[in-house]
Parts: structure tokens; sequence; C-alpha cells
């Protein structure tokens, strides 16, 4: 069988999945109340801190119930104040996860991606809850999905589609998702922080090492203190950076998520890619520079006070996730490191 015929097979699986889900869903009765709520957290970093004012305001919503948070992947630092209760699991451990979930809950909300994952409508189905809140798209009826209270991922920034799916009401078209940091030492630190990597979708993300090796000699050579931070699996490309930029810049990919955040939080400016890194020096407060390539900012880019965003140059807005562009052109490359650095100066100067 090859791969397309698998890909048609899993898809109708799925959605055989869903509509079985759906059904027993109807035909459920409600159980005792548990007197506790869940939220299920899933995607990327990004994804995850963008989810922050829906899970806030869905726990006001249920207070004094307490709210346990399950987080698949990657865990964004300081959330433990966020839920009463956090598990945190590895990708893959989905039999944990509905291990988890069958403890029972009055009410469950899943965050959006705008895709749909049927391990996550199982949980939710699984979890008891009689007020199930999950996304959907608008082709989709709301009597065919496992949620019964199910939120069209429409147009619109992540962080509000979200909020209104958590149940919450909101007239701003970009939410702030600010996270509670605790103080640090700030001696010693660089002033100037990059982050040349991105999420998966990868090199239409990606601004070219060239580009962020120039903009970080000609800081350096304005009096700045760089320093580029990525991920372990990002070790490659911080190390092709610095060796284009010389002494300019120093790197870093050992830290923890904590170590990062803090580090973020003590800078003076961010430069990154369209990333999670980028979400979080948002979130933390540093004011950050954004370029943005594949994707669209009215639906991703990070919410904050202090932020900018430059690009995207496609004359689509982005073309991640959009079916009016046949290819990625790659646009982020017409973005010039003078442009960046012009921006950058300015916002260093305030």
């Amino acid at each position: 069988m090859n791969e397309g015929a698998c890909h048609s097979l899993r898809q109708f699986l799925a959605w055989r999945l869903r509509w079985l889900l759906a059904v027993l869903g109807r035909l459920r009765q409600s159980g005792k109340p548990s007197g506790r709520v869940l939220v299920l957290l899933t995607g990327g970093l990004g994804d995850k801190l963008m989810a922050l004012p829906a899970i806030r305001s869905f726990r006001r919503e249920f207070a004094p119930l307490p709210l346990t948070l399950v987080v698949m992947g990657i865990a964004p630092p300081f959330f433990d104040a966020e839920a009463d209760q956090i598990v945190r699991l590895k990708s893959g451990q989905n039999a944990r996860l509905l291990r988890e979930v069958r403890r029972g809950f009055d009410a469950c909300f899943v965050n959006s991606l705008g895709v749909f994952e049927v391990r996550m409508e199982l949980a939710a189905y699984l979890s008891g809850a009689s007020d199930r809140r999950g996304p959907r798209f608008a082709t989709v009826p709301p009597d065919q999905t496992v949620y019964t209270r199910p939120y069209v991922f429409g147009e619109g920034h992540e962080t509000v589609i979200n909020l209104r799916g958590a149940g919450g009401v909101t007239r701003e078209d970009r939410i702030p998702y600010p996270l509670r940091v605790p103080a640090a030492e700030s001696t010693g630190n660089c002033q100037v922080i990059l982050h040349p990597g991105s999420s998966a979708s990868g090199v239409t993300n990606r601004w070219p090492v060239e580009a962020y090796a120039e903009t970080a000699r000609r800081l350096h050579k304005s009096g700045f203190c760089i320093l580029a931070v990525g991920t372990p699996e990002e070790k490659i490309l911080l190390t092709l950076l610095q060796k284009q930029a010389g002494a300019a810049l120093s790197i870093r990919t050992d830290l923890s998520l904590d170590q990062l955040a803090l580090q973020l939080a003590m800078a003076r400016l961010v430069i990154a890619n369209d990333s999670g890194i980028g979400h979080l020096a948002a979130s933390v407060g540093t004011p950050l520079l954004t370029i943005m390539g594949a994707n669209r900012p009215e639906r991703v880019a990070p919410a904050g006070p202090h932020v900018t965003v430059i690009g995207p140059r496609c004359e689509f807005g982005g073309c991640y996730n959009n079916p009016a562009v046949p290819v990625c052109l790659l646009c982020i490359t017409r973005i010039t490191p003078d442009e960046v650095v012009r921006t950058a100066l300015a916002k260093l100067a305030v």
C-alpha cells in the first residue's frame, strides 16, 4: 500500500472513530458530579502559551472547583499557578493520557490547533464530562463531534479562538498571555537575544542564517552583547550562525525552559522567527521583534504590548495552511538585515 493510500485509510478510520464517539456522546447519561474540571493542552510551546487566556477564563468560570491541566509534550515554564494539578506527559504517552482522564470530570476544554486530534477527542469523551468544549471545522455539523459545546476554528488569532472556545468573551483581536516569572538578577546577561530556529514549518519560517549573522555583527558593533539561543536539536544551526558571526555573539542550546524564560526576561530585546521561543519572550514581557515568513500574523503572531512584527512579504499574506498559495517562495528572504537592524536599534533606544 502506497503512502497516499495509507493516509486516506487513516483519515477514513479517524472519521469513523469520531462519528462513533459522537453517537456514544449523545447516548451517554450524565454521571455523578466529580467536583473537578479538566483542560487538555496540546501543540507546540507557542500554541500552549496562546491558550493561557482560555485556561484562565475556564478556571474562573468553574471556580472553586479544582482544575486539572494535562499537558501533552513540551510544557511551558512557570505554569504551576495556572491549575490545581498539572499532569505533564511526554509525546506519545497516549495510554497514560487515557488513564489520567478516566478519573472523571464535570467539564473539559481542549485547546484548538485548527486540526482534529483523535486522541484528544477520545480523551475528552473518556473524561466523563457532561460539558465538553473543543474545536471543529465550519464544515463539520455540531452533532457530528464528540464535543457538547464545539466551537468553530475560523478566522482570528489563536488566543481569541481559544478564549471563545473556552466560554470567554473578548473584543480584542489578540490577547496577551503574560507569565508570572520570578525575579532574577540581571548582572552579566546579554542585552540582545536571537533565536534563528523555528517550529516544524522549517525553512519557510526561518530567516536566513546569513541575515542573522549580519544583524548580530552590526548590533555588536553598536556596543550590544548578543546571545543566540535554541533547542539541543538546533545546535548545528546555531553553530553555523556562530561561525558566520564570529566574535559578535555566543550561543546556548543547553538551557532548560525555565532558565531560558529567565534569560529572555532579563534581555532588552529578543529577535526571533515565528517560534515558541518568540512567544515565550512575549509572555515574559521582553521587547520582541518577530520575523514572520510562512504564517499569517493575524492568526499566530506573538501577542503583547512590546511586540513588533516584520513580514510576511508573501503577496497572499502567508503561505502556511493557505490553499491559495501553490508553493512557498521563501518570501522571508525578502526581509533585509537593514530593516531588522533599524527596527532593533529603535526598540533598544526606548
